[in-house]
């Protein structure tokens, strides 16, 4: 007898916030729904961070200046 764990579909991550609505960048939405996308297809709710970079290098984004001049 297998048990199945009862896998729900990850909520948006634009209303998870305590069901607050916040004003995004046109950018910030395509990012966040890539992001959710991927937890969709991947069953998972939370991706690494590995998964991360590779959605955020799907949807274009390059390095543009190195890490030590963020900040």
């Amino acid at each position: 007898m297998s048990k199945k764990k009862n896998w729900k579909r990850p909520r948006s991550l634009i209303t998870q916030i305590n069901g607050m609505r916040f004003d995004h960048s046109d950018e910030e939405r395509e990012f966040l729904k890539a992001i959710d996308r991927y937890k969709i297809e991947m069953r998972r709710p939370y991706p690494t961070y590995p998964e991360v970079l590779a959605i955020a290098l799907s949807l274009g984004y390059r390095k543009v200046v190195s890490p030590e001049n963020i900040g």
